[in-house]
């Protein structure tokens, strides 16, 4: 009896699902009803071997490894996200400055909802004082604050609707907002500004409405509101003890 045929590889995924041959030009020759399911498993092949699930999950020493091998560091996946992005999101900062180091282009934009890793920075759910230093990074290698997505939102909308006040900060303290000083006025297609995406009154929307002028008074108001509850802990905690 004859043996059975060996699996056939594909040079991009690597060996194939068993029955489903190459024809030439590397089409899969296979029954039109389950051809697209067929693709499609391949591509989230494809996607599960590249860069991006690393970057996603933070895992600089595996990016690192596949940049040294080749992959290109702005690589796109079939939605136009690059490593950046994934990192970006991920509030991964020592991986975003890796690939920042490596050339990494941080204007490119997504082809599903047009945004740029400065854009999934300001959704990152990282501490508090992580998220101004991974914006700053990437304004740092050239992200444009005034850049819009397909909605028309800037990364100040993103930062504002996310509730982020240390993203908002870091934008609008950072020279790269200088270059656009009308950062807080624009607006995505709703006609919104920043400061109508904040989901409540407080400092974030203040920060937002505010001119640079106020927006360091703020600041000073902040600090010094921080320094008076710090103070009021210290002697409340002072007379307790001496109960």
């Amino acid at each position: 009896m004859a043996s059975a045929a060996a699996a056939e590889s594909c040079p991009k995924c690597g060996p194939l699902p068993s029955g489903v041959a190459l024809t030439a030009g590397t089409q899969l020759a296979t029954s039109r009803s389950d051809f697209s399911a067929v693709e499609e498993t391949l591509d989230e092949l494809a996607w599960a071997r590249g860069v991006w699930p690393a970057a996603r999950d933070g895992k600089a020493e595996r990016v690192a490894a596949l940049l040294d091998g080749g992959v290109a560091v702005d690589a796109a996946d079939g939605a136009g996200y690059r490593a950046l992005h994934f990192a970006a999101r991920g509030g991964h900062v020592a991986l975003v400055e890796l690939l920042l180091g490596r050339g990494a282009d941080p204007t490119l934009t997504t082809r599903s909802g047009g945004c740029t890793a400065l854009h999934r920075a300001c959704l990152a759910a990282v501490p508090a004082a992580a998220q101004p230093r991974l914006v700053a990074l990437l304004l740092d290698h050239g992200a444009r604050p005034e850049q819009a997505d397909s909605d028309g939102a800037t990364c100040l909308h993103k930062a504002a609707a996310a509730g982020r006040l240390g993203a908002a900060r870091a934008i609008l303290g950072h020279r790269a907002a200088a270059a656009a000083p009308q950062l807080r006025a624009l607006r995505d297609r709703r006609e919104r500004t920043a400061a109508d995406c904040c989901a409540a009154p407080g400092a974030l929307r203040d920060s937002l409405s505010a001119s640079a002028a106020d927006e360091e008074a703020l600041l000073q108001l902040e600090m010094r509101a921080q320094m008076c509850n710090h103070v009021s802990f210290l002697v409340g905690a002072a007379g307790g003890g001496g109960a």
